[in-house]
């Protein structure tokens, strides 16, 4: 529908133009304070701004915990349009946010009476410009819009609000960072028509308060582009319809006459070397809503700033994207926010952003012993920064985006916890000095009901060390299932190249359990020892020119006897894994890394996609070097649940396989463990370990763990999932983690799956 109609039928209607309105954290100081209204609720507020009184509605999810920072989204209604039907009518944000987790404000623009309706506009960037820098913004017979009174004797182009919207906007962000708490690395805008062109100005002359922008349906008038420079990086989603005749994405006129910036030329400034400094290559962006109404999107990538830059388009017209009556538009942008939090906010720890830090931070790994071997500040930069240091193999995702339900549960947050200080709330704890954490994100039911980040950013892909060690026996188990090979089997029976080697004889069933008996034990520091010489031809360790390059060739050669039979007691060596990696690529006939992608990555509606590191010769590290976001390593985990729906439509982990991992075990492997027997065995709280799980609890947690505070732990009795990925300090604060952890999860979740905890109690020891 066009401005002009939209006009002519709001004035004859007396209704409101539907084309117009289809339309670590930062922490703010309203943290602690009392909310204005409940968690869930919608309401109207006003505003003093200098001599007028502006109004705006809010809406508060309803996890809102005033202890916890949110995300906020300004949402900006279009040209004689107002903030309450762009919330309740045309946008479905206020119900996103309640089961996504962030606050939404409506600003309400500025209006006057024009035969009995309510005209109402904002100030964009050059709506009141009738001659530019490139001319006029309209041509000569183009429609004569009402001026608003404030204008004075309005020219031929004019047609839009003359107050200072932009200062509204700054005060109403001051306004709701001292009374709501709010994460200032997550503010967001985005808007329809005259209300998308106002995002853009907003983009440019408040990038300081702007992680990134979204507007649809409101490229800017010709000769007024504009972009924030690479100093105040800001990310945008650019949505516009390609029959579009009220602002056309082409630079053609509008049938109301009026001239706008073609949407490439909008792109082009943005990713310009003067502003975020992207590839000048575009290449599709996918989203969860592709192919709805032919929805596509490209992205400008690699850009210089961190942030992404993205066009989208739709077969429709000046409308709020939908498919029939239902909007799809909501639920995208708000996915593009959440991946794009402020960049260069997270004080300490940030990621590496030039060669100057990435040679220093590669001369500061030691030389003595394996680079990995680093501890406090050092290690969690390498902790985020690997695939910087080493070359990685890629794990590719596709497919539509499983989004992930928000469902905040406060009283997992405050629940108390033990510390060397006395009890702390658990959130606190996380950030604490007393912890290593670097986020942590834990599911319920398949929806997230914790999420915290103290030393990381949600995007970011660290590493998860021997948590890889689960991928590579989830990718196994789906192959036992299909009968490719038996467990009980000895190894040579797959991989014939073992023959006379120390593992000829072993069945493949112990090397899932670390029960070899062979005499390879995991040694990181003693340079002379079976393990450390593995590392070097896999590129864990420093090498040299007299190291070893081919680990299949050393594993196949090695002959070191043996300590124990095989089948009788537990010894953790990564090798096992290392060899099960090269099972899946004898039966698969791939890479490991394009197995996993085969059978999980791309099935599960991952955000991102993964990497392994493989420092030499593209050998992945099978046993320790899977990076990827903790939200993806979470849809991972669900597998292992009842909420595995939420992620795929087909079952990928067996029913057989979670019966086998909760008491297939044998108990006796790790009372006979080479290095002593685990404390909870003898307090009966572990049960056992199994195909590459560390420890099974009696309550049936299942726990997969990683050097220097990582770990994935799934019950499926629970329905539950939390990832966490930390590092490695000398104190081994990190070991503080898991136990604290599972206290919180057994005094919160105490009432589900208590059949099967007995009497279980998680000890706390510092």
């Amino acid at each position: 529908m066009s401005r002009i109609l939209c006009f002519i039928l709001a004035l004859v209607m007396g209704g409101v133009c539907p084309a117009a309105e289809t339309g670590s954290q930062r922490n703010s100081r309203g943290c602690g304070s009392q909310a204005p209204l409940a968690a869930g609720e919608s309401v109207a507020l006003t505003l003093q701004v200098g001599e007028l009184e502006r109004q705006y509605r809010l809406h508060l999810p309803r996890g809102y915990n005033p202890k916890n920072p949110f995300p906020l989204v300004l949402a900006i209604h279009g040209y004689t349009g107002n903030a309450m039907k762009l919330e309740n009518d045309y946008t479905s944000f206020s119900r996103h946010a309640d089961a996504n987790g962030y606050v939404v404000a409506y600003p309400q623009a500025t209006g006057f009476d024009v035969g009995g309706m309510m005209v109402t506009s904002w100030n964009d960037l050059a709506c009141n410009a009738s001659s530019g820098p490139e001319g006029s913004i309209c041509t000569e017979g183009a429609f004569d819009y009402p001026t608003p009174p404030e204008c004075g004797e309005p020219s031929q182009c004019d047609w839009c609000s003359c107050y200072d919207d932009v200062g509204f906007i700054e005060a109403l962000l001051d306004e709701l960072e001292s009374t709501l708490c709010i994460d200032l690395d997550r503010v967001y805008a985005t808007g329809i028509s005259n209300g998308g062109m106002f995002v853009h100005r907003l983009g440019c002359d408040l990038p300081d308060r702007f992680a990134a922008i979204a507007p649809v349906a409101g490229t800017i008038a010709k000769g007024f582009n504009c972009a924030p420079g690479s100093e105040r990086p800001v990310a945008m989603m650019n949505i516009y319809a390609t029959r579009d005749r009220t602002v056309p994405f082409d630079g053609t006129p509008a049938e109301d006459g009026f001239l706008y910036t073609p949407t490439t030329e909008v792109m082009d400034l943005w990713a310009s070397d003067a502003c975020q400094n992207c590839s000048e290559q575009a290449r599709p962006y996918p989203t969860s809503k592709d192919g709805v109404e032919g929805f596509r999107c490209i992205e400008r990538g690699d850009c210089a700033t961190g942030v992404e830059l993205v066009d989208c388009a739709w077969d429709g017209g000046h409308d709020w994207p939908r498919s029939g009556e239902t909007e799809f538009a909501s639920s995208v942008i708000w996915e593009f926010f959440e991946r794009n939090p402020k960049r260069g906010s997270t004080e300490g720890f940030t990621s590496a952003s030039t060669v100057e830090e990435v040679r220093s931070r590669i001369a500061e790994q030691p030389a003595d012993a394996s680079w990995w071997t680093v501890n406090g500040e050092a290690m969690a930069w390498n902790n985020k920064n690997l695939n910087r240091l080493f070359p990685t193999v890629n794990i590719y995702r596709a497919g539509p985006v499983r989004e992930l339900e928000q469902r905040p549960m406060p009283e997992i947050g405050d629940f108390e916890i033990d510390t060397p200080e006395g009890p702390m709330p658990f959130a606190e704890f996380l950030d604490s000095d007393f912890s290593t954490c670097m986020g942590m994100v834990i599911l319920h039911q398949g929806k997230i009901v914790f999420e915290a980040y103290p030393r990381m950013e949600p995007y970011e892909r660290p590493i998860y060390w021997s948590v890889t060690k689960v991928l590579v026996s989830a990718v196994l188990s789906i192959l036992e299932d299909r009968g490719e090979f038996d467990i009980n089997q000895p190894i040579e029976t797959y991989i014939p190249e073992l023959i006379g080697s120390s593992y000829e004889g072993i069945q493949v069933r112990n090397l899932l359990d670390m029960a070899t008996g062979v005499d390879c034990p995991e040694e990181y520091y003693d340079r002379s020892s079976c393990y450390y010489d593995l590392m070097e031809t896999t590129g864990e360790s420093h090498w040299d020119e007299a190291s070893g390059d081919n680990p299949y060739a050393y594993i196949a050669g090695l002959d070191v006897g043996s300590y124990a039979e095989q089948g009788t007691a537990f010894d953790y060596q990564s090798i096992n894994t290392y060899i099960l990696g090269w099972l899946v690529e004898k039966l698969m006939g791939m890479p490991f890394q394009d197995a996993f992608s085969r059978e999980i990555w791309t099935r599960i509606g991952a955000e991102g996609e993964a990497a392994i590191l493989a420092p030499r010769y593209g050998v992945p590290m099978f046993a320790g070097g899977f990076l990827g976001r903790p939200r993806d390593l979470a849809r991972f985990g669900l597998l292992f649940t009842p909420s595995w729906k939420v992620v795929s439509d087909e079952r990928i982990i067996s029913d057989e396989h979670i019966e086998f991992l909760r008491n297939g075990g044998r108990p006796e492997l790790l009372a006979n463990a080479r290095w002593g027997a685990p404390d909870e065995l003898a307090e009966k709280t572990v049960k056992h370990n199994v195909y590459q799980w560390d420890l099974v609890y009696s309550n049936n947690d299942i726990y997969k763990g990683g050097w220097a505070g990582q770990g994935l732990l799934v019950n499926p009795d629970r329905d539950l999932v939390a990832v966490y990925v930390g590092h490695f300090n000398e104190d081994q604060s990190e070991l503080a983690v898991l136990p604290r952890l599972r206290r919180v999860l057994n005094g919160v979740f105490s009432e589900i799956g208590a059949e099967n905890e007995g009497a279980e109690k998680v000890a706390v020891q510092d």
